[in-house]
C-alpha cells in the first residue's frame, strides 16, 4: 500500500536538503536516493563519458553546502550547492587555484577538464547512487561516474578576517598553555599568549591566526627562499621556518610554516609534526569572498 508523499525539510549542519519521503526506500524514484549519502564523502572520478581520467579527481560535499571538485594537481572548482533526492543544484561556483605555485595561465589539460566538469556544476544536474557509484548527468554535459573513496572526516570551518580553514570538528579553539599547543587546535589572537617556557605537546598540530604586522611578518626567519602561492587566486607569501634548535617552547619539534596574506591583513602560522602534515593543513586554507 502506497503512502501519500509528505514534504519535509532536512537540515544537515546547515546544508538544506529537500526530501520527498515515503514509507520506505523502495518507493524512491529510479534516480537519486538519500542526499545525506553524498555528504561528508570523498568521491573519486572514475569516468567522464566513459573515459577514465589520468589523475585523481576528487569531489567533496561538506555539510554546510560547500563543495570542491578537483580538476588537476592543485586546481579545482568550488562553490555552494543544494541537494534534493534527484538533483544536485549548483548555486555558486568559481575556480579554485588552491596553493598552486604562481604561474601564467592554467595548463591546457586542466583547462579542458575545468570546462568539461564545469558543465555539470552549472544549474541543476541529475544524480543517482547505485552500488557505491555516484552518477551525475545533465543535458549538454558529459556523464560523470564517481566511486566511493572513503568517508571524509567531519569538518569545522574557522575563519579570521576573510581567511578560512577546514579542520576536523574535534579540534578546539585556543587549546594552549603558556603559548604552547596542548592538543590539535586553532589559535586566535585572544588566546593570551602568556610566555612561561612551556614545551609544546608532542605530535600535535596547530593553526594560528593573527593580524598581519609588516614590522614582524616581513622579516620572519626562514629556511630557503620564501615563495609566493595562490590561495583561491590571491597571492600569499609562504615562509618555512628553520628547524628549531631550542629544547622547549611553542614550536619545539614542529615543522612550521607561515602564510602572509597581506591583502587580507592576515598571517596564518601552521605548526605540525611533519612537513606533510603541515602541507595537508595548508591545502585546507580558503578565502571567504564577500
Amino acid at each position: 500500500m502506497w503512502l501519500a508523499p509528505v514534504a519535509v525539510a532536512l537540515i544537515v549542519v546547515g546544508l538544506a536538503i529537500g526530501l520527498a519521503q515515503r514509507g520506505d526506500h523502495t518507493s524512491l524514484p529510479s534516480g537519486g536516493g538519500d542526499p545525506r549519502d553524498l555528504v561528508g564523502v570523498t568521491w573519486k572520478v572514475l569516468t567522464i563519458d566513459g573515459q577514465s581520467p589520468d589523475q585523481f579527481l576528487a569531489l567533496k560535499i561538506e555539510p554546510n553546502g560547500r563543495f570542491y571538485q578537483g580538476v588537476g594537481s592543485c586546481d579545482g572548482l568550488q562553490g555552494r550547492l543544494r541537494l534534493t533526492e534527484t538533483e544536485l543544484v549548483t548555486t555558486s561556483r568559481r575556480p579554485s587555484f588552491g596553493l598552486c605555485p604562481v604561474r601564467r595561465g592554467e595548463p591546457a589539460a586542466e583547462r579542458q577538464t575545468t570546462a568539461t566538469l564545469g558543465k555539470i556544476f552549472r544549474g541543476s544536474a541529475s544524480w543517482s547512487l547505485r552500488n557505491g557509484r555516484l552518477t551525475l548527468s545533465r543535458s549538454g554535459a558529459p556523464t560523470v561516474v564517481y566511486g566511493h573513496n572513503g568517508r571524509a572526516t567531519e569538518l569545522r570551518q574557522w575563519t579570521y578576517h576573510g581567511v578560512g580553514i577546514s579542520v576536523p570538528a574535534t579540534w578546539p579553539k585556543n587549546a594552549e598553555f603558556c603559548d604552547a599547543a596542548t592538543e590539535n587546535t586553532v589559535i586566535y589572537p585572544d588566546a593570551g599568549h602568556l610566555l612561561c617556557g612551556k614545551q609544546r605537546a608532542p605530535g600535535v598540530s596547530s593553526v594560528e591566526f593573527a593580524a598581519y604586522n609588516p614590522q614582524i611578518d616581513d622579516h620572519l626567519p626562514h629556511a630557503g627562499v620564501p615563495s609566493t602561492v595562490l590561495i583561491d587566486g590571491v597571492e600569499a607569501r609562504e615562509v618555512v621556518a628553520p628547524p628549531s634548535t631550542r629544547p622547549g617552547g611553542r614550536f619545539a619539534n614542529a615543522f612550521v610554516m607561515s602564510l602572509v596574506i597581506a591583502s587580507r591583513g592576515v598571517t596564518v602560522t601552521i605548526a605540525a609534526p611533519s612537513s606533510e602534515a603541515a602541507s595537508n593543513l595548508e591545502q585546507q586554507l580558503y578565502l571567504v569572498h564577500p
